[in-house]
């Protein structure tokens, strides 16, 4: 149900404005705005234009994820596992190691990001990171005998 809506919602309503509410998850409602900065993030750089039909698609696929993604983070929230402000930092650093500080601007500007919008990517990566690791990762065991096999 949730999907089909999405679909309506993509194909337009030209009445509409920018902060269209595209999906809930919960309580937590996903707005036009965010599909259309993943879908920008997305195809920066891409050097040919997509068709309304591949265009649809994508916008649909990012939904989707964002649908995900926001399940995934309800569920760590709920068990107590989400990244930490030093654990986003480290990361941050990591990343804007190899790089100046206006090189680095700079590529977040090429895909239409702040430095806000990749600590908050960080973060959503790291506590997703912290749910697998506690809901998945800890209940695998491996056998010496598994490993020799």
């Amino acid at each position: 149900m949730c999907l089909l809506g999405a679909a309506l919602a993509l194909t337009g309503c030209p009445n509409k404005g920018p902060g269209d509410t595209m999906a809930k998850v919960n309580g937590y409602k996903i707005q036009r705005s965010e599909v259309d900065k993943a879908f920008t993030k997305q195809t920066a750089g891409t050097p040919q234009k997509l068709t309304s039909e591949q265009e649809q698609n994508l916008r649909l696929q990012i939904l989707q994820q964002l649908i995900t993604l926001q399940l995934y983070l309800q569920k760590a929230e709920k068990l107590g596992v989400v990244a930490t402000d030093d654990e986003i930092e480290t990361k941050l650093n990591q990343a804007k190691a190899p790089y100046t500080k206006e090189e680095f601007a700079k590529s977040l500007q090429d895909v239409g990001a702040t430095e806000d919008d990749y600590k908050q990517d960080i973060r959503r990566k790291l506590t997703i990171e912290k749910l697998f690791n506690k809901e998945i990762a800890s209940k695998v065991t491996i056998s010496n005998s598994d490993i020799q096999t």
